[in-house]
This record gives C-alpha cells, structure tokens and sequence, in this order.
C-alpha cells in the first residue's frame, strides 16, 4: 500500500524540483501539497505538523493576552490620574489617542497587538517624564544619577518572556519540519485556493490587515504566474527548494515506518536526497543541516547573513532596491546624527546610553525615545522584521548584528 503512495508522492516531487522556471516550479508544489493533503496516509503527518505549529502559535497568543492584562490595566491608572491632575497637551493627548486607536482598531503593521500596545504605553510614561510629571508615574519608571529609564518591564512582568518566545517562533519557522511544512502550505494557498482565502479572512473585518497582507503575497504569485519576477520578495525557488526536499525527505521517512521493507527503501531515499543535496545550488546552511540529519556527522557552520543596509551622505537609509525601501532622514535631523553616529563609529556591540547622548549632546530620554521612533520608521518604511538599534537594560544600544549598515 505505502509502496504505491511513495511512489506517486515521488513523481509529483520530481515534476517540479528542478523546475527552472518559476511558475512551473510553484505550480507542481501546490500540487503536491494537494496530493499530500487529499492522501490518507500524508494528510495524518501533514496534520501532526499543522497542529505542531498551532501549538506554537498559541503559546505566543497566551503570552500576549496576558500581556494585555498587564497593560491595559495600567493605561487605565494614568488615564485617571491624568484626568484628575488636569493635566492636556497636544503631544500628550496624540499619545493617548493613538494607543487607543490601536486598541480598537488593532495592530496595523507585523508587530502583534500586544507588542504595539506595550510600546505606546511606554510612549505615553516617557511623554509624561519628559514633560515633568514624574511624579504621576513614580511606580512606572526607575531612576538612576538623575536620569530616568523607561522600560517595559516597569509595568509588565510578562513583556520579557513574551518577546524571546516570538523571536524563538522566528527562528523555529526556518528550522523545524512544522515551520517549513507551514511554507510550502502557503505556497499552495497562493496558487490553488487564493479566491477562497480571501473570501475566509474578509468575512471578519477585525482581519482587514491580514488581508491587507494576503493581497501583497497573492500579488507577487500572480506576477510569478504572468511571468514577472524582478520585485519577487517571498516566493523564490531557492527559498522553498530547500523547505519541500525536507518536507519531502519526512514524508518518505513516515510513510516506511509501517512499510514491510523499511531498512531498503529508507537508504534508497536517503541516497536520493543525499545526491539531490550535494547537485542542488542551495544555501550551504540548509545543505549542511538536510545532510548532517542523513549522515549524522555533519553539522551547520554556517553563520546567517546579515541584511545590507545603506546610509548615504544625505540621510537616506535604505536597501536594495532602494525606490521601494527607502526612509529619507532630514539630513540636519537628530535621527540622522543619531543613526549616523552609529554606522560611523561601527557600533555593533553595546555602548552605554549615558555615553551615546553625552558624545551627541542630547539628553538620555530624548535619546531613548529618537532611537524608538527611527525603529518604527525603518521598520515600516525598509519593510524589515527586526529593529535597526537594539536597546539592553543597564547595557545600551548597538546596531542588530543582523544588520550590517555601509556608507555610501
């Protein structure tokens, strides 16, 4: 029985593999996605997966609801002791009307609810602080030598362990069987079932910035299909090659778990990865990785690649193509003497907040919240995931060595 089903699996494996071109390439994945999907046999380990990657998911949904417990909460105290102080100004009250607005409409970038409602209630403390209400927010802010620090940890507990699990779901979506299977799946959605996705997620308005996304990757495969792949940003072969010949490889593997000739068929499986590994132009950390789990010798050496960012004379920060993600700085702006300071002075491990704003004669919260708003720029503005300047407690700020910034 599973001889037969290693069979077709294998034939609608190798009618798109090494497919060349692009949308021949993405077709014959989603139609072996579909074969693995409508199989008995695939659909049980296809399933396995997906509730693999719910779980994960859902661990990250229950950190962030309680994260909004602690801070709505907490939006609350300072909205009434502001009232009861009297207290409104413009720059105060744009604050507060923009982390509400977020909290009825939701999140309106990639950054989940509960990240985007902790970092504008941090904007709403430090807008008090600077305006010389410390006193209102004494329980939410620490000082040090006169300087006061304002930090998510001062009014959630839950902020810290919230973001490591997202950035451990990150790293797992490249690495394990569950991420890589929810890869090529969205593939599959993208070729053969874009109509009924969009219709699913539009029935719920609260969805509408899923949408808004789904309209951008459903674009960039109609362009594969019509044969335009210069502005391809996702779905690339040299991408999703490497993802299915894993995904490939488990199927295989779970198929002959309840296969009479299990020990022949596996090692002629794994000889036929093996030697589609050591032919297929893939990335060597990929490569090494499929390899090192069939011959259990090898094992990944390979460092990630940074991101190529540009600064050029004028303060525009930006990366290829640069028309399409670029965020112009005012040349005479702080942001761009601030950014400036740091590709300059290559500060790729951390250097103390006192120093940085001494050395560029700004005053430390000013610092603090510049370099937070050029993160949110950069972010929306170069399409990037990760921030520019990454900030430590008690240790301060240095460029995401995930990024490597040149001067042009």
């Amino acid at each position: 029985m599973n001889d037969k089903i290693i069979d077709n699996l294998e034939r609608y494996y190798k009618a798109f593999i090494d497919q060349q071109d692009n949308w021949a390439f993405f077709l014959g994945l989603a139609y072996y996605v579909d074969f693995v999907l409508e199989t008995t046999e695939t659909r049980k380990t296809a399933d396995l997966l997906t509730q693999e990657m719910i779980a994960e998911k859902n661990k990250i949904k229950k950190l962030g609801e309680e994260l909004l417990k602690e801070v709505k909460p907490v939006k609350e105290i300072l909205i009434k002791r502001i009232k009861d102080a009297g207290i409104s100004y413009p720059s105060l009250n744009y604050e507060i009307n923009d982390f509400e607005d977020f909290e009825l409409r939701g999140a309106m970038s990639s950054t989940p609810l509960p990240a985007t409602l902790a970092e504008g209630l941090n904007c709403i403390i430090w807008n008090l602080s600077q305006n010389g209400h410390k006193e209102l927010i004494k329980d939410f802010i620490s000082e040090k030598n006169g300087i006061v620090y304002i930090d998510k940890h001062e009014f959630s507990k839950k902020f810290e362990e919230y973001e490591d699990e997202r950035q451990k779901h990150k790293d797992k979506e490249e690495r394990d069987l569950w991420g890589l299977w929810g890869y090529i799946s969205f593939a599959y959605v993208a070729v053969l079932k874009a109509d009924e996705e969009m219709a699913r997620v539009k029935k719920d308005k609260a969805n509408w910035f899923t949408a808004f996304n789904l309209i951008g990757y459903f674009g960039e495969m109609k362009k594969i299909r019509e044969g335009k792949t210069n502005d391809i940003i996702e779905f690339k072969k040299e991408k999703y090659r490497p993802y299915a010949t894993i995904i490939h490889s488990h199927l295989i593997k779970e198929l002959n778990k309840n296969n009479d000739d299990f020990k022949s068929t596996r090692l002629a499986n794994e000889k036929m990865a093996k030697q589609f590994l050591e032919k297929a132009e893939m990335e060597e950390k990929i490569k090494n990785s499929v390899l090192s789990e069939i011959q259990k010798k090898k094992s990944d050496k390979n460092k990630d690649k940074k991101i190529i960012l540009y600064l050029s004379k004028r303060g525009e920060l930006y990366q290829e193509p640069k028309e399409k993600h670029c965020y112009p700085i005012e040349e005479t702006s702080n942001r761009h003497k601030i950014v400036r300071f740091f590709v300059e002075n290559c500060i790729y491990d951390y250097y103390s907040t006192e120093q940085i704003a001494l050395k560029l004669e700004l005053v430390a919260e000013n610092l603090m919240k510049q370099i937070g708003n050029i993160n949110t720029i950069v972010k929306g503005k170069l399409k990037i995931k990760d921030k520019i300047l990454e900030g430590k407690r008690n240790s301060g700020y240095r460029i995401n060595p995930k990024y490597k910034i040149i001067e042009k």
